[in-house]
């Protein structure tokens, strides 16, 4: 469980930074601050996917009062450039989130829980709030804001928004439907002007719609419930949804062997990421900009799904994303114009071997992704038009607008391609798939075409084109015929995909070059620093997606040595911390340098959660057992500070 006390609530600067997401498996979700206050223009307590594929706040956030003992108290929290009113904030002692989102305020003495769900399957949003009032009546007052806007917008006043037989109905016909038993309504629209949002970049301040107010009066202990929903709402039993969320997690947990509390919090992280439409599976690459399309979402799902024991929607993936890798192999990169995806095939054959390996799953090998595989060799290895394939196996992007999935992950203006390359990814991902086809070919009696020859000149050809003996790891890239010797975090790949490209004792120099040089606390920079390690020299970011990328290559190259896990462990220690900050329970898409490492990018990041399960599944070793004795183990390598 992730918790904070009141002393964590201020300075208020601080407390905006912590964030949390709450989904409902398609594709809705709620997210705000621990404070309960929307610190993003993506916040709002029911945010569904447009028609367009953009997220919709459709309920910004609710007004709560309490008044009890002839005095009114604030529950809500909201932001405007020179003020913060309401001020709930100060009556709020703790917030905690394990399964649910649940805040414990304390209003004269009427103590106030208000837990928040996500209905799974359901574009519903339930606020249960349990109030003792311990001396005499309380009346709760709960005033819904609509947006009805797309995410990362804002909201103006406008003619159209209206009340309309238990729901708000915006000037674009969207509805939000309201359930509050035992509640009366009295309508009172107004516009609620000049909201701003601290922890946002982009400058701006919006209007929400206040319909009117929601008023109970309770003594003693009672139960209250108010819901929000895109669809009419009937009624419904609050605690068998909470019992029936409770039990779908727990056997997302027990399913997944999670270990402690980290690897829980990692579980349940890509459990956001795991939607379904009427197709079947996706993955969405993050919050709040993600996207379901891309080699990226085929990058995470080993470490989503199969690592998490969720083989049978492993396989749906598999089956919805084959027809589309066939059909368009090099896609457009999602909210990148002109640019195209490079290996999208190959990271679609990676997912459907590491799915073949562990399920044993013969029918889905012989009858489907067996025909599939051998479409995309016979499609890179005969080249077409964005990705051809040279006389030494080698596969070169025609040109800089064809990118790999780690080069739009780890991308540097300053270092990027100017014309056709080599990139290096790109044939450690083709080798790994080649040995994978002649594997399962083997086994399930299908023609390999020569494809176990095919890998071995890629083998030779990276070890021969790449490798940089002087430095002790790979090109980056060749281009113009010459190697980039820049080190980046993609390499790496070279030690952590199934089949092993190169020798023992260069896997181990590859690790600790990438080490020395990359290696920050919460990630891997995208590259070197200027002046040593100690001189960043430029605005750094680390990307969190290599974080687990780099632990599993050291597992792999150091893993007979007695202290590797110790050393994986050493790693992993912050985790948890880290698990506290910015997005709760999750890891962003970088870190930036600013005094301290701090959350950036996409504040919940698929691959960034993959990689780093996928690694701590791969070590027994946890975090509390390392001694101090054991830390010794990490002088021959310096990271940077």
């Amino acid at each position: 469980m992730i918790s904070f006390g009141q002393d964590t609530f201020l300075p208020l600067e601080r407390a905006v930074r912590r964030e949390w997401v709450a989904t409902n498996g398609r594709g809705a979700y709620c997210a705000a601050s621990v404070l309960g206050a929307n610190v993003r223009r993506e916040h709002g307590l029911l945010a569904v996917p447009g028609a367009d594929e953009k997220d919709r706040v459709l309920l910004s956030a609710v007004s709560e009062t309490i008044s009890s003992g002839g005095r009114e108290y604030d529950l809500s929290t909201r932001f405007y450039p020179d003020a913060v009113f309401p001020e709930g904030y100060k009556n709020l002692r703790r917030f905690s989130r394990y399964f649910f989102p649940t805040f414990t305020f304390v209003c004269g003495t009427t103590m106030v829980v208000k837990t928040v769900l996500m209905l799974h399957g359901e574009e519903t949003v339930v606020i249960q709030y349990t109030v003792h009032a311990r001396t005499g009546p309380a009346t709760m007052t709960i005033e819904p804001l609509a947006a009805c806007r797309e995410a990362g917008g804002l909201s103006r006043e406008r003619e159209g928004f209206r009340w309309e037989e238990g729901r708000v109905v915006s000037d674009r016909e969207e509805s939000v439907w309201f359930f509050a038993p035992g509640f009366s309504f009295e309508a009172d629209p107004c516009w609620n002007k000049g909201v701003a949002y601290p922890a946002d970049d982009r400058p701006g301040e919006e209007d929400l719609y206040r319909p009117g107010r929601f008023t109970i009066t309770v003594e003693g202990r009672a139960t209250l419930v108010f819901a929000a929903s895109a669809a009419p709402l009937g009624e419904f039993d609050v605690e068998t949804a909470f019992l029936r969320e409770i039990a779908r997690r727990d056997a997302l947990l027990e399913r997944a062997n999670a270990r402690d509390d980290v690897e829980r919090e990692l579980v349940l992280a890509a459990d956001q990421f795991i939607l379904r439409d009427s197709e079947g599976p996706l993955i969405r690459t993050g919050y709040y900009a993600g996207s379901e399309k891309g080699a990226e979402t085929l990058a995470a799902a080993p470490g989503l799904l199969i690592a998490t024991g969720r083989y049978e929607e492993a396989k749906e993936l598999l089956l919805r994303e084959g027809g589309r890798v066939r059909s368009d192999p090099f896609p457009r990169v999602p909210g990148e114009s002109g640019m195209f995806c490079a290996d999208r095939p190959l990271w679609f054959a990676l997912a459907g071997y590491l799915y073949a390996r562990e399920s044993e799953d013969t029918d889905f090998i012989r009858r489907f992704f067996l025909p599939i595989l051998d479409d995309i060799v016979d499609l890179l290895a005969t080249g077409v038009g964005k990705i051809r394939m040279g006389s030494d196996g080698l596969l070169e992007a025609a040109g800089p607008n064809i990118r790999t999935t780690c080069d739009l992950l780890n991308a540097d203006p300053e270092d990027a391609p100017a014309g056709a390359y080599l990139p290096i990814d790109l044939s450690l991902l083709w080798y790994s798939v080649l040995r994978g086809f002649v594997e399962l070919a083997d086994l399930h009696r299908w023609p390999g075409r020569g494809c176990s020859l095919l890998a071995e000149k890629v083998r030779l050809g990276v070890n021969k084109e790449f490798w940089n003996d002087a430095e002790g790891c790979l090109a980056a890239r060749i281009e113009n015929g010459a190697p980039v010797p820049t080190v980046t975090p993609s390499q790496l790949l070279a030690v952590t995909l199934p089949f092993r490209i190169l020798p023992g004792l260069r896997e181990q120099r590859l690790v600790t070059a990438v080490h020395r040089l990359l290696v920050a606390p919460v990630g891997l920079l995208s590259r070197p620093p200027k002046g040593g390690n100690n001189s960043l020299g430029y605005e750094a970011a680390a990307a969190a997606s290599f974080w687990g990328t780099f632990l599993s290559a050291y597992l792999t190259a150091f893993g007979d040595e007695p202290d590797a896990e110790a050393v994986v462990s050493l790693f992993l220690e912050p985790l948890g911390e880290r698990l506290r900050e910015g997005m709760l329970g999750c890891l962003p898409s970088s870190y930036r340098e600013a005094g301290a490492w701090v959350p950036a990018g996409l504040p919940a990041h698929a691959l960034a959660v993959a990689e780093v399960l996928a690694a701590k599944k791969r070590t027994s070793a946890r975090p509390a057992a390392v001694t101090a004795a054991e830390r010794t183990v990490l002088t021959r390598l310096g990271a940077v500070e």
